[in-house]
């Protein structure tokens, strides 16, 4: 259960002792109107609301109390009903949509299990929020004009804090700690820079989702934050990581998804328990050498770059499971990288490689393997001993017309074909 907050809410000040007085917003009025631009849009929305299983405010008299799970009403019929919720015994989400002005009220003290609140789409410049739940876990806030983060009061079991498309001026962490459930907290699509956010240290957050935004260099103080296991700058402006700049002790996933990245520093400081690694979508021409350092490695993701062979130093990373290497410069899969035994997953589709070798059919683990795209007229019947395999992707290789109705491709389509392998062609 959760509680999520979307855009355009009013509020007014009030004194209870479990109000949630959570954000001051704002300098301008956010979303010019992707879902209520037009009124046909607003109309398709609220039809896709009701599908999901949505109860609308002007619905309640006919339906009993007890069967209500999810309502969804308008900001100006929160205010008709005094902010204050019907009680619903078992309502479990509620989405406030189309809000307006810059104060926003929610009396959920009549819901015992809400546990997910919705605001999406105010108009105005939200200042403060104030909401009154004991069982709220997670708020989600979409699409509007926030200046800051405020304080959060006696939320006990809030567990997660999700906010996108705000356009938040500044972020102070400092205020969150009242928080002792919260886990993750994400601000994507926020614009925010390095320097607008205090980075306090949250010692008891588990992930940190800033996807999104403008950020160009690590936040200071990341060693500090000793239960963070899931980091993600995806999509942000990192042209570069400082070297020596420790990161959290505990993490175990790290994105840089689309970056500017060219490399990764020497000295970068490894988590021991980094199992995760996303370097999709940057600038790279070589796989950064210390990566080979990060001994826990799992997956590695190194796709959409200019990378043009794969290093020796690869094929000691005995912990590795997928390595996505796709859509790089890639021409020669070297003899070395046999020697990843607990290799289950190998992406080489959309390279320049003219063969497949022999003993590519010796990953005793393997069941996916990507070769679409390359340059390959045949293939080794040793893949016959992929004996885990469950889908192979052949797709938009220049295999001649001989070796699809009687040579080696033929023997593998049909060896595939009786073993339920997913073929993709």
């Amino acid at each position: 259960m959760s509680l999520s907050i979307y855009p355009h809410l009013k509020n007014k000040k009030t004194k209870p002792a479990h109000w949630i007085l959570v954000l001051l917003l704002g300098t301008q009025t956010a979303f010019s109107g992707l879902l209520f631009a037009q009124s046909k849009d607003q109309t398709y929305y609220l039809q896709t609301l009701k599908r999901s299983g949505y109860v609308f405010v002007n619905e309640l008299n006919s339906r009993s109390a007890d069967s209500v799970r999810q309502l969804a009403f308008s900001g100006e019929e929160l205010q008709q009903m005094n902010y204050r919720l019907p009680p619903l015994p078992n309502l479990e989400k509620l989405l406030v949509f189309q809000s307006h002005g810059n104060r926003l009220k929610i009396d959920a003290r009549s819901n015992p299990v809400l546990s997910l609140i919705e605001i999406k789409n105010h108009r105005d410049q939200l200042k403060s929020l104030k909401i009154h739940c004991p069982s709220l876990k997670t708020l989600q806030i979409y699409e509007s004009s926030l200046k800051d983060l405020y304080r959060l009061k006696q939320t006990k079991q809030l567990n997660r804090i999700l906010i996108s498309n705000c356009k938040l001026e500044k972020v102070s962490l400092q205020k969150l700690k009242r928080h002792p459930s919260l886990r993750e907290l994400s601000l994507m699509f926020d614009s925010l820079k390095t320097e607008q956010v205090n980075w306090s240290p949250m010692p008891r957050l588990i992930k940190l989702n800033l996807t999104g935004n403008l950020l160009y260099k690590l936040p200071p103080g990341l060693e500090r934050w000793d239960s963070l296991q899931d980091l993600n700058f995806a999509r942000n402006k990192f042209k570069e990581v400082a070297g020596g700049h420790p990161l959290p002790p505990g993490l175990k996933s790290l994105s840089f998804y689309d970056n500017a990245l060219k490399t990764l520093p020497p000295d970068m400081v490894i988590p021991k328990q980094l199992e995760i690694l996303d370097l999709y979508y940057n600038q790279m021409k070589e796989l950064p050498e210390v990566i080979g350092k990060f001994k826990s490695l799992k997956i590695l993701y190194a796709s959409f770059n200019e990378i043009q062979e794969l290093p020796e130093w690869l094929s000691r990373m005995d912990s590795l499971k997928a390595l996505y290497v796709h859509h790089n410069k890639i021409t020669l899969l070297p003899q070395y990288l046999s020697r990843l035994k607990g290799l289950e997953v190998l992406h080489v589709n959309s390279n320049y490689l003219l063969h497949c070798p022999e003993w590519v059919g010796e990953f005793e683990l393997m069941n996916d393997l990507d070769l679409a795209n390359n340059l390959f007229e045949t293939l080794p019947l040793s893949l016959k001993k992929l004996e885990a395999l469950e889908v192979i992707n052949l797709r938009g290789n220049p295999f001649p017309e001989g070796e699809l109705s009687s040579g080696p491709v033929f023997e593998l389509l049909k060896h595939w074909r009786e073993n339920d392998v997913q073929v993709v062609r």
